[in-house]
């Protein structure tokens, strides 16, 4: 039995990944959000 074909696996395959893309994007948007609208400084 592959893991592929294990319904509770990829759940939680596809969760996990959709989550540190969020993660992820959050760490680049917010910050990029902050400095061109409010005009924050890089630091």
């Amino acid at each position: 039995m592959t893991l592929l074909r294990n319904g509770p696996f990829v759940r939680l395959w596809t969760g996990q990944t959709i989550s540190e893309f969020g993660y992820h994007l959050s760490l680049v948007a917010l910050p990029l959000v902050a400095v061109i609208q409010l005009d924050a400084t890089a630091t």
